[in-house]
């Protein structure tokens, strides 16, 4: 959503209607709740940890519908800057408990950031470069964290989220490390049957190229290159292992 700036409407009401939104419903009821919990001193329920879709669609929704003036657009870039600070003191400074809970918070929120572009630039390339730091330094969480790292595998195969799938599968080819135990197989197994039906889906695009933009085709390059080695490196230990 590039910036600009739209005519306030004369009345709220109008507005509403005209998104369609219904301020009555409860998902409304529970995002305006949460949007002004610091006003009005109230706790509630965190919507990016339920993952109720009517609630974040709804969020999407408002978030479309508002224009971007100067102030937000200053928020957006200085956000990134005190989120790097926020991480590098992290990776510094926290426990490995307590960055292993984040890794699952970064994979949800990829692709749950508001949309001005060069804001959406600047995060989505903050949480690869943390993603990367984390397992490098962690490995383990791999394992550990193999549902949630399969699950955004799966999740963010749309024009926005490639980004975060091409460095999963690079995280996945380069770091993991082939279990000797009975579950780690198991959890092993997963990974491979996560990376083998990416593989298919991108040959499936691929096979057909009137369907296939040149950004997309950008990317599957890419993915050849990197996020192949991953594939290749997985089945390898899957073979070994199972």
């Amino acid at each position: 959503m590039e910036q600009y700036e739209r005519p306030e409407e004369p009345h709220t009401d109008a507005q509403m209607m005209r998104l369609g939104l219904d301020r009555m419903s409860p998902p409304f009821k529970i995002v305006h709740q949460y949007i002004m919990r610091n006003q009005a001193g109230l706790g509630g329920v965190c919507i990016w940890e339920t993952r109720d879709e009517a609630q974040l669609s709804m969020i999407r929704v408002l978030w479309n519908s508002l224009p971007v003036t100067p102030r937000v657009s200053s928020v957006c870039k200085l956000v990134p800057r005190f989120l790097r600070v926020y991480f590098d003191v992290l990776l510094t400074n926290a426990p490995p408990e307590c960055i292993e809970k984040v890794v699952p918070l970064l994979l949800q929120r990829f692709a749950s950031l508001y949309p001005v572009d060069f804001f959406l630039n600047s995060v989505h390339t903050l949480i690869i470069d943390t993603l990367q730091a984390i397992f490098q330094q962690w490995p383990e969480f791999l394992m550990s964290l193999q549902r949630e790292v399969v699950h955004a595998i799966s999740t963010h195969l749309d024009v926005q989220g490639r980004l975060l799938v091409l460095h999963l599968c690079w995280i996945i080819g380069e770091l993991l490390r082939p279990p000797c135990e009975a579950d780690g197989r198991a959890g092993l197994a997963m990974f491979f049957e996560a990376l083998e039906t990416l593989a298919y889906q991108a040959i499936s695009v691929i096979a057909q190229p009137a369907l296939h933009g040149s950004g997309g085709a950008e990317v599957d390059g890419a993915l050849n290159k990197s996020g192949g080695k991953g594939l290749e490196r997985v089945h390898r230990f899957a073979a070994v292992g199972l």
